[in-house]
């Protein structure tokens, strides 16, 4: 995966991740401190990243610390994550498991079932050369769930470019990028991109099964 969408993966799961933690801060235990560190941290690294996204801007030095910031951020965030996770009076919900981005251990192996659902995907949020995904569950009651459904250990993702005004282009048309364990994603694009419109068609895996395909959707490159 390139440097560019790491780093857009993790400026996303931030913003989910930290006013989420604000808000459930007494029921998860952490302290003001921590999240004003986050915050501080949130904010230093998306002021770089804006740097290292323009072309004007990108040195050496700012992806040396662009690289620095994103080390030291991900090791913050792993230790509230790991803190919250191991302590044993806090009873987690699928719903805090995807928006604190904590890994979610299975109590009993089960051989993985068939998939027999396609995602259902919306853009959440478009930014310079980035598009925020979001895929739920379209099982009826579960279209606000945030989680990947149960059984789902992934999502398989397809694009396909073409010019902003042409129609869908054929299946044969798509390629497959990086798979992705998490429902919510940002898709980067390089700025010669600028302009066009990209399609993406997306499906859930586990270790045995791969589902359907979902509908495409598109997004223009800003």
């Amino acid at each position: 995966m390139a440097n560019s969408q790491r780093y857009a993966d993790f400026s996303a799961e931030l913003a989910i991740m930290i006013p989420y933690l604000t808000a459930g801060m007494v029921r998860f235990q952490v302290q003001q401190t921590q999240i004003d560190a986050l915050t501080t941290m949130q904010t230093d690294f998306n002021a770089k990243w804006a740097e290292y996204l323009d072309p004007t801007k990108r040195t050496q030095l700012v992806d040396t610390q662009m690289h620095t910031l994103y080390t030291n951020g991900k090791f913050a965030q792993s230790s509230v994550q790991q803190q919250i996770k191991n302590n044993g009076t806090i009873t987690l919900t699928d719903e805090d498991y995807a928006n604190l981005y904590i890994h979610k251990d299975a109590t009993i192996r089960t051989p993985a079932g068939e998939i027999i659902i396609a995602p259902r995907l919306a853009v959440t949020k478009n930014s310079h050369l980035a598009n925020e995904i979001s895929t739920t569950d379209p099982t009826e009651g579960k279209e606000n769930v945030l989680a990947l459904p149960a059984d789902v250990t992934g999502i398989s993702r397809y694009i396909a470019i073409a010019p902003a005004d042409d129609p869908a282009p054929d299946r044969s048309g798509y390629h497959a990028i990086d798979n992705v364990g998490r429902s919510r994603f940002i898709i980067m694009s390089q700025i010669a991109n600028k302009g066009v419109r990209k399609w993406l068609i997306c499906k859930y895996f586990n270790t045995r099964h791969s589902g359907p395909e979902s509908d495409p959707i598109s997004f223009l490159v800003n």
